[in-house]
């Protein structure tokens, strides 16, 4: 038995799981944000915090960084040194933050968002308070089709209908039940 073992397996083999882990990494250090599954966003998340908490101790060691990103150019070293030394000079882990964004079209694959810290784009603050679904039904309800625009100007008046018929029955001064046609 294989006792706690909590690597994600993909359906694929080591060396591509390797490539897919060192290409999401890359394009996090880019982009400081990246689109993608769960499992896969698992995967590269403690993959990318023991990247850079062992480069933040030792900064003249960058054969580690080569050694975990395969052939690497000296952009990159220069913007994971820019990324050290401004966003994650105070801390020393949590360096990677996971919003869900839902669930993909195609195949129902649920969608996460990694972005790193330090970097706050617009779209972060609307990620922690709505969700996708919920943006869908709130403009499903400012967009009303004709129809509903008709209904519901017939429901008003029908109320004002029933408020008139209140104030006549009230004038009367009789008790009578009426039933729900209005007869």
């Amino acid at each position: 038995m294989k006792h706690q073992i909590k690597k994600n397996k993909f359906a694929s083999s080591f060396s591509q799981k390797k490539s897919i882990v060192r290409n999401l990494a890359i394009d996090l250090i880019n982009h400081n944000h990246v689109t993608t599954t769960v499992g896969r966003a698992k995967a590269v998340r403690p993959f990318f915090e023991r990247m850079i908490s062992k480069y933040k101790k030792d900064k003249n060691n960058t054969r580690y960084i080569h050694k975990k990103l395969g052939q690497v150019n000296s952009q990159l070293i220069e913007k994971i040194d820019e990324l050290c030394s401004k966003n994650f000079s105070k801390i020393d882990s949590g360096f990677v933050s996971m919003y869900k964004l839902g669930f993909r079209k195609g195949d129902g694959a649920e969608i996460v968002k990694l972005i790193l810290e330090g970097y706050e784009p617009v779209v972060k603050s609307k990620l922690k308070k709505v969700g996708r679904k919920q943006k869908e039904t709130e403009e499903k309800k400012e967009k009303k089709s004709g129809f509903q625009k008709f209904r519901d100007v017939i429901k008003k008046k029908d109320t004002t209908k029933s408020s008139q018929r209140k104030s006549v029955d009230s004038t009367e001064g009789d008790a009578k039940a009426r039933s729900r046609s209005g007869i």
